[in-house]
């Protein structure tokens, strides 16, 4: 039995992903991706990845939620891109792909709800030439970042139809 509930563009009670599983596995399999075996495994991945999207991307989109009691992100009203107004009811495929590229970074490691702390540092130098010495057995922590899923969001930004687009900076990369 499934335990994702698809939302379709009609703000599906309860929804947690934008995509199947059978969407997410022929997507994977197209790029060579090795994948869980068990689709309970995959689609935990997928409804991480749906979560990872709403908490990191929404401030960032274009419009507002058609209903203030969806889940997630989609479907959303006031949003332009590629020269036309995005409907309210739909889920375009590009918001499709970053799901799936997002849950493919967490198949291999991602870890989405990861914090960076500061690091321990026992020392810098910039005179001459800028140095760090780290504690002993201590480094700092290094987070992975998913810039390919911000520019496949870009055109749907609040700068996306002006060129100003999403950047590392302003887009609550993990790192």
């Amino acid at each position: 039995m499934t335990q994702l509930i698809i939302e379709d563009g009609s703000v599906v009670a309860d929804a947690n992903s934008y995509v199947t599983d059978a969407e997410y596995v022929s997507y994977a399999s197209l790029r060579g991706k090795t994948m869980p075996s068990t689709a309970a495994e995959r689609e935990a991945q997928l409804v991480m990845a749906y979560d990872y999207l709403t908490f990191t991307y929404e401030s960032r989109l274009q419009g507002e939620r058609t209903k203030a009691d969806q889940t997630g992100f989609m479907p959303r009203r006031y949003m332009y891109a590629f020269n036309e107004s995005v409907l309210d009811n739909v889920i375009p495929s590009q918001f499709k792909k970053a799901q799936m590229m997002a849950a493919l970074s967490i198949n291999d490691g991602v870890d989405t709800n990861a914090t960076k702390t500061d690091p321990d540092l026992a020392s810098f130098t910039v005179v001459g030439v800028y140095a760090e010495t780290y504690q002993s057995g201590k480094s700092t922590p290094v987070l992975a970042s998913m810039p390919a899923v911000s520019r496949v969001l870009q055109p749907y930004t609040k700068n996306g139809s002006t060129g100003g687009g999403t950047y590392r900076h302003s887009m609550g990369f993990l790192g």
